[in-house]
């Protein structure tokens, strides 16, 4: 069945599994630690003074500690040692979205953009637009966060601080329980950009948006006459499996080969033996050939190919097929005709995908419409 599109932004996706994994740090992450605290180096030395790292600004002492909760130059340091910096990006009623909120999200990816995009990847021009695009996620992410946290209290619809509460520390028992050694769960905390108590302050906002996320979707549904329809509209393309035979074939080089395995095979020779011992294909070749059920109008294969199998009967070998890759010896079985799909095999993931695509579309629909209650505000030369 073709994927029916869907482009929900969750409320439950706000904290991303990928963060909550919690990477352990390499042995080659340039950030270390120790019982006094936490310093930056290039295995040749340390750093001092200001430093700019993967777009945040860090004060490191005289001996190379980095400062945190503090102000150094005028300037608050926060918790994590970045540079707090009060620059509106965007506003959701009175509550303000900073380029700073928007930078800590950003460093809890920061593994994972290196190893996708490399060490340098916050000034590789390059992926220049693939960042942004990133950043705009995020900042959409914060946006709809806001926007759910604050209907929860004017909606009154929140877990109790019980319910929630145990529901954090089940959560948290869980990561802590993916490392055994001492102090590995702080340094991952500490290498995906985060404390045990923004952890907690995450799952907390999830808990609560989640909440006011299915409260918005809890009468939608969908009915059978709706099933009904999308199959009757979509019987003859996404429910139909079109005509096809189960394929093999022996690759080899050249035309004397082929007619040569070709009189082998007329004189009784099994094909998957022949096929193993002389094919060029090493995708199939070892399987005797097999490629399984392929359609007659597959375009997943050459035209030469499949001109070349269509018209065979049941159990029959083709003569020698020409294509760009050699000769091709082909064998169809298990011939069958067009199929098409049963509703009662397909109904319920008709169901399925058609309330997801009903819940998107209210999602959506009913943030942009908080969006414009909230009179929320976007100041897209700070971002």
């Amino acid at each position: 069945m073709k994927k029916i599109k869907l482009t929900k932004l969750i409320a439950s996706s706000l904290i991303v599994t990928s963060v909550l994994a919690l990477n352990p740090i390499a042995a080659s992450a340039e950030w270390k630690q120790n019982n006094t605290g936490w310093w930056y180096t290039d295995e040749s030395s340390f750093a001092t003074g200001w430093k700019m790292l993967d777009g945040n600004w860090y004060y490191f002492d005289s001996d190379g500690y980095m400062e945190h909760d503090t102000v150094v130059d005028g300037c608050q340091l926060g918790s994590n040692g970045v540079w707090i910096q009060e620059v509106v990006i965007e506003m959701v009623g009175d509550e303000k979205i900073t380029k700073d909120d928007l930078n800590k999200e950003m460093s809890r990816y920061d593994a994972q953009l290196k190893k996708q995009y490399g060490s340098d990847y916050a000034t590789n021009n390059n992926i220049k637009d693939q960042i942004t695009k990133i950043k705009q996620q995020q900042l959409d992410k914060l946006v709809t966060e806001k926007i759910l946290l604050k209907k929860a209290t004017e909606l009154n619809i929140k877990p109790s601080d019980d319910v929630i509460n145990k529901q954090i520390n089940d959560t948290i028992s869980q990561y802590k329980s993916q490392y055994s050694g001492e102090g590995m769960f702080e340094s991952a905390l500490k290498q995906n950009g985060t404390t045990e108590d923004e952890l907690r302050d995450l799952i907390k906002k999830s808990i609560i948006t989640k909440a006011v996320e299915e409260n918005m979707l809890k009468d939608i549904a969908v009915k059978d006459e709706e099933v009904q329809k999308y199959y009757n509209e979509n019987k003859d393309t996404i429910f139909t499996i079109g005509a096809g035979a189960n394929v093999a074939h022996i690759l080899v080089a050249d035309e004397v080969t082929a007619k040569s395995l070709k009189a082998k095979l007329d004189a009784g020779s099994d094909f998957s033996t022949l096929a193993k011992e002389n094919s060029l294909d090493p995708g199939t070749k070892n399987n005797g050939g097999n490629l399984g059920f392929v359609q007659y109008n597959s375009t997943d294969l050459v035209p030469e190919f499949v001109d070349g199998f269509k018209d065979l009967k049941e159990g029959e070998i083709s003569a020698p097929v020409k294509s760009q890759y050699g000769y091709h010896l082909i064998k169809a079985t298990e011939l069958k005709s067009a199929e098409i799909i049963s509703f009662d095999k397909v109904k319920d993931k008709i169901k399925a995908a058609l309330l997801e695509q009903k819940q998107d579309s209210t999602f959506n629909s009913k943030i942009d419409e908080w969006k414009t209650t909230l009179n929320v505000k976007i100041y897209d030369d700070k971002f």
